[in-house]
């Protein structure tokens, strides 16, 4: 059994800082306090509505998806778990990781691995072909100015300041995934105002 002696010379209490506009000043662009209380208030609500948003729209298009009966090319299962291997060896790249170590670790094949992709997969291309399907009935389109106002959008997020540069550097098949995009986010508004306001 040992025996410790200690010590103890001082105890030190950690001083926080007084929450007044000084603070607010010092933490943020904000002169006062109360200002920087409503802005965090407001960022707040904002992101608890972008949930709330996502949440009902998860829900509606799961709902629809259920209720759709489409066959499954099994090509386009495969695609996607293609796609989503690609994704996973992108994430682990940027982890400084390989797909076989990854494989390895877990004792997993590449086969087992891919069998464990397929029912999301499949509930992926569902709701794709669904949408597309939803899309295709309710006439749903997008302009030539919904297509020039998300460029203009993704020209600012990108930070580009010419931004007919920017959409002539597009090619087609961007372009026509960014027309499906803006397709696909209407049909979903369209099927939540639809089944929310029943």
């Amino acid at each position: 059994e040992a025996v410790f002696k200690v010590d103890v010379k001082e105890i030190k209490e950690k001083e926080l800082p007084d929450l007044d506009d000084e603070f607010a000043k010092d933490v943020s662009e904000f002169e006062t306090l109360e200002d920087l209380k409503k802005d965090i208030r407001k960022k707040l609500e904002e992101r608890a509505a972008h949930r709330a948003k996502h949440e009902t729209e998860d829900e509606v298009i799961k709902k629809v998806t259920e209720l759709s009966e489409i066959d499954i090319p099994e090509v386009m299962i495969e695609k996607q778990i293609d796609s989503m291997v690609r994704d996973f060896e992108m994430q682990l790249m940027y982890q400084g990781l390989k797909l076989e170590g990854y494989l390895d670790y877990y004792n997993k094949s590449m086969e087992e691995f891919r069998d464990g992709l397929k029912s999301e997969a499949t509930e992926r291309v569902r709701t794709q072909l669904t949408l597309e399907k939803v899309s295709q009935v309710e006439g749903v389109t997008a302009s030539e100015e919904e297509l020039d106002k998300e460029l203009e959008e993704m020209a600012k997020r990108y930070k580009m300041e010419d931004i007919e540069k920017f959409k002539k550097s597009m090619g087609e098949d961007e372009l026509n995934y960014i027309r499906e995009s803006i397709i696909i986010r209407k049909t979903v508004d369209l099927l939540v105002g639809e089944l929310t306001e029943k």
